[in-house]
């Protein structure tokens, strides 16, 4: 195969980790183009070639293979069943609502590994490329300094989904804490939300790399700018409703950790409407000492 069409799914965050796949198979000598709508907001941060998502009746002509990441939208649905070679990509898999597995030519994560580690062994079984790693591809630009600002902790409080975000009280409650040890937590939102939460003007994923890139910390919810913080080796702190759910959507590149509500908190129900009421601030705190906070 010649030319490969990488289709991910619409989060930056999952173009962002196909982006990594589509390094390796160059690697091997094999053109690629990337479908998302979002990844050209890097801008200079990343090199393409990448192209707009496709349509459901796209019949990807040129290319001699799709390697589709299943989201279950219509899009991927009308795409694994085109006539041509489709390598799929699961992140989970049922008989009745996907239909049966095709050999050699459909992968379905391990749901205990992240999204990272699952990729490397999907390019093993179905392209038969070996990667000890899967740099994401991001290459910040020259005038740019890694960890400039080392107190400076980026709070990304907001993401695709309300039910993601943690309280807004608790996190400017943890800001305030920030200060008073001698940090400078900075909040970053698109233009919509400055007046709501200060900070910067995130105009776009160029942007939001930037200030990523020169920080010391990141702490965000479960949602697209942890991987950013990942790739760029920044340590984090990605807060999200179940351990089980982020042990496969975490970020899987750099230093890093997650936190969710207890364990031992029964049932899982309770803990999937009130997990924003059971990660308290201490929860956060401790968790930024023991793995973001540089002193």
């Amino acid at each position: 195969m010649r030319r490969i069409a990488i289709v991910a799914a619409g989060g930056f965050g999952d173009a962002l980790i196909f982006n990594s796949a589509a390094l390796a198979l160059k690697n091997k000598g094999v053109e690629t183009t990337l479908f998302s709508d979002s990844i050209g907001g890097f801008g200079k941060w990343l090199e393409g070639p990448f192209a707009p998502q496709p349509g459901s009746s796209e019949r990807f002509e040129g290319f001699d293979a799709v390697f589709l990441q299943h989201d279950n939208s219509l899009k991927a649905r009308a795409i694994y069943n085109l006539p041509f070679p489709v390598f799929t990509f699961f992140g989970s898999h049922k008989v009745s609502k996907h239909g049966p597995l095709k050999e050699g030519r459909d992968f379905v994560a391990d749901p205990n590994q992240t999204m990272i580690e699952n990729l490397k062994k999907a390019l093993q079984l179905l392209f038969q490329i070996s990667c000890k790693e899967l740099p994401s591809g991001l290459k910040p630009p020259p005038h740019l300094t890694y960890c400039r600002y080392p107190k400076r902790i980026v709070i990304h409080p907001l993401s695709a989904s309300k039910e993601k975000n943690w309280l807004k009280q608790r996190f400017l409650k943890v800001a305030c804490w920030l200060e008073k040890e001698g940090f400078k937590p900075l909040f970053a939102t698109p233009p919509e939300e400055r007046l709501i939460w200060g900070g910067p003007s995130i105009s776009s994923l160029e942007t939001l790399a930037s200030l990523i890139y020169e920080s010391g910390g990141f702490l965000g919810n479960d949602s697209g700018p942890g991987h950013i913080a990942s790739a760029l080796h920044i340590p984090h702190l990605i807060l999200g409703q179940s351990e089980k759910h982020l042990r496969l959507w975490r970020p899987g590149w750099g230093q890093g950790a997650i936190l969710t509500p207890p364990s031992w908190i029964p049932p899982l129900r309770l803990k999937e409407k009130c997990w924003k009421q059971l990660i308290t601030e201490n929860n956060v705190i401790t968790s930024l000492k023991n793995s973001v906070l540089r002193y």
